[in-house]
């Protein structure tokens, strides 16, 4: 590990202020590793089954892996799904990893259910035939993501190496949100977003440093848009 990586010196990578980070636990895996590597930035976290007290979070975090249907029949059952309509209508931080980015859409062709719709776009299944003949679905390991931010006040990664697990995609790439892609034999969406509500299908939370990083960086977005003073 480099040296001043978040593994050896945490001190250095502590977020410059405090951010609540509100942690939806919907039994579907990855949730506690999520909410522990927050924990090491400086974050305070609030991980539940309910979203009981989201009022008070600057960042709400949807993680997850697993199939569609089922994590939209969680969301409904927890409130978990209103929430998060309701905090990204309040214009607070929404963050989707994996499954959680997936739900954030419109529909995908794993499910039946409509998505929470808090960005556009629909999911379908990963080819398996890419460029250059038949290729791994699910697209599973570690591979390079090339970040296209746009304007921001925010030191945010030109690129990194994450670790994903996923058998659908986003396929609306001409909807305007995507900010991220990875090459599996082909171009895959690896990161989308639009105004506070972003969603990566890779885990930062299995990705070492350089999802550190990106976590320390999503951080302080939450704290340069001034959304700390506004929920006190």
């Amino acid at each position: 590990m480099t040296k001043g990586s978040p593994f050896t010196t945490p001190e250095e990578f502590l977020i410059s202020s405090p951010v609540v980070a509100a942690i939806a636990d919907l039994g579907l895996g990855n949730a506690a590793s999520v909410a522990n590597m927050c924990r090491r930035l400086g974050f305070e976290v609030r991980l539940s089954a309910d979203p009981t007290g989201i009022e008070a979070a600057d960042l709400v975090v949807l993680p997850g892996v697993g199939a569609w249907d089922a994590g939209m029949d969680r969301l409904h059952a927890t409130g978990w799904g209103r929430a998060l309509v309701e905090a990204a209508a309040a214009e607070k931080h929404v963050l989707g990893i994996c499954l959680g980015m997936q739900l954030l859409c419109e529909s995908s062709a794993e499910g039946t259910a409509p998505g929470l719709g808090l960005l556009p776009g629909r999911f379908e299944r990963i080819p398996g035939i890419g460029r250059s003949g038949p290729r791994k679905v699910p697209h599973m390991g570690w591979n390079r993501v090339l970040f296209n931010w746009g304007a921001s006040d925010v030191e945010m990664p030109d690129e990194g190496r994450y670790y994903f697990v996923h058998s659908f995609s986003y396929g609306s790439p001409s909807n305007g949100v995507v900010i991220g892609t990875a090459d599996h034999d082909g171009e895959l969406v690896a990161a989308i977003g639009r105004d506070r509500v972003l969603g990566v299908q890779f885990h930062p939370e299995k990705s070492h440093e350089p999802g550190f990083l990106l976590m320390r960086s999503i951080g302080e977005w939450v704290v340069r848009n001034g959304s700390l003073e506004a929920n006190r």
